[in-house]
């Protein structure tokens, strides 16, 4: 799955996309990382070390 999102929101948002939709709401125990790191959920996008145009978060389970 593929989303733009704004420099100014929050993981937790993301996260709750991803709780919404259709293809990805059966997950409910998952983190969020960017290489290899756990994201905070409250940690606004701009905030992150690394995080730039094209960047991958994976869903992580568990």
């Amino acid at each position: 799955m593929s989303r733009q999102v704004n420099s100014s929101e929050l993981v937790q948002e993301i996260h709750q996309v991803l709780l919404e939709r259709d293809a990805t709401c059966h997950r409910t125990c998952f983190s969020l990382q960017l290489n290899g790191v756990s994201l905070d959920h409250f940690t606004e996008l701009r905030n992150i070390a690394g995080l730039t145009d094209g960047s991958v978060l994976k869903v992580v389970e568990g």
